[in-house]
Order: structure tokens, then C-alpha cells, then sequence
């Protein structure tokens, strides 16, 4: 091995200081989310145990879609919409997630980017149920 192909190596293996910016970044975002869901796991496990119970349980996911198929029926229809474009999106996103690590870096973006808009859904559906309280 020369002198240059060494130099060449190690400069490969040094990352630069936008990489290191950008991984940073990553983990600071990725440990503040983590961190959001940890405490609102726990809140929610705290103040209503069988709920938490439940809603981790197999039986739930089996009973999900029949379950937001009748709040769709049941409900007025912008309820109806907004439960049937989340469990759409459900169906197809949910299952890519236990898949991340194996995505492609374009499909773990584009899931990304799906991800954020069923947090916007379920925001939106919070702010439904406000308004419906209210009245």
C-alpha cells in the first residue's frame, strides 16, 4: 500500500463537518420524538391502565379496522373522511415501519414524509374531538 492510497483512506474515513451536523441533528430529533412518546406512554399507562393494556394488545389491531369502520358510519360525515383517510393510510404505512432499517434510503424519506402526514391526521382528529366537546 503507498503513502497515497493510506491518505486516501483516511480521509474517506474521517466524516466531514456537515455529515457530522446532519447525524447530530438526526439523533437529537430522533431522541426528542422517542422521548415525547416515552412520557406520553407512561402518562397514558399511569392515568388509564386498561387502556394502555388494551391498546397494545393483538386483539386491538385485529379489531382496529372494524372498529374505525363504524365510528366512520356512525359519525358526521367530515368524521367519516378523516377516519377513513387515517386508516388508509394506516393500512399501508404501519406495516414499512418494522421494515425501516431495510428500506432504501428514498423509501425510509418518502415513508418519513408519510408518517408525517398521519401525525397531521390524528392532530386533525384531536382538534375534531375539541370542537365537539366544546359544543
Amino acid at each position: 500500500m503507498t503513502g497515497d492510497e493510506t491518505k486516501e483512506e483516511e480521509s474517506e474515513a474521517k466524516l466531514s463537518k456537515e455529515a457530522i451536523k446532519d447525524l447530530a441533528e438526526m439523533f437529537g430529533h430522533l431522541l426528542g420524538a422517542y422521548a415525547s412518546f416515552a412520557i406520553t406512554l407512561g402518562k397514558t399507562q399511569k392515568n388509564y391502565e386498561e387502556a394502555y393494556k388494551t391498546m397494545f394488545s393483538l386483539e386491538l389491531a385485529e379489531k382496529l379496522p372494524e372498529m374505525l369502520s363504524q365510528l366512520s358510519e356512525a359519525g358526521p360525515p367530515e368524521l367519516s373522511k378523516l377516519l377513513t383517510r387515517l386508516f388508509v393510510k394506516m393500512a399501508t404505512i404501519l406495516p414499512r415501519i418494522g421494515k425501516l432499517m431495510d428500506l432504501s434510503a428514498g423509501d425510509k424519506i418518502k415513508l418519513g414524509k408519510n408518517l408525517k402526514s398521519l401525525a397531521e391526521d390524528f392532530n386533525e382528529l384531536l382538534v375534531w374531538f375539541e370542537k365537539v366537546k366544546e359544543e
